[in-house]
């Protein structure tokens, strides 16, 4: 099955509009807490972490603007982009119904497990018995 090149460069340029949109979010986020909160937003270890990917973000864009390669990983773009997921388990904590739900799934994995493995093992059973 092929794609098609041009739809495939199209989700790319939405995925990039998208990533900046949040970013500017982001930076704005940042300006008006170091605006509140002045030299005790460092005092925080998630406006700290929040900073860090900030920087993290700011460094891979100026990078990728000046296509500057010096000898960077091209998981980095990636990296910085999976670490905003971090920002995501602060809100967490502060609401308990997604609490809830995530000990939930988190008690149900042992049994998801066990049952995974046993469809994978229907598959690879039937895989066999079609090759035959």
């Amino acid at each position: 099955m092929n794609e098609d090149p041009g739809r495939l460069a199209g989700l790319s340029l939405w995925r990039e509009v998208i990533f900046n949109i949040f970013l500017i979010i982001y930076h704005i986020e940042a300006y008006l807490k170091l605006m509140g909160f002045g030299y005790y937003y460092f005092n925080d270890t998630w406006n700290i972490l929040d900073f860090g990917i900030l920087i993290l973000s700011d460094l891979v864009k100026v990078l990728d603007f000046f296509e500057l390669n010096i000898g960077i990983p091209p998981s980095l773009p990636t990296l910085a982009r999976s670490l905003r997921v971090f920002r995501i388990v602060k809100y967490v904590k502060a609401s308990k119904s997604i609490k809830v739900l995530i000990d939930t799934v988190y008690n149900l994995l042992p049994g998801l497990v066990k049952i995974m493995s046993l469809l994978i093992l229907i598959i690879v059973i039937f895989s066999i018995l079609g090759m035959n």
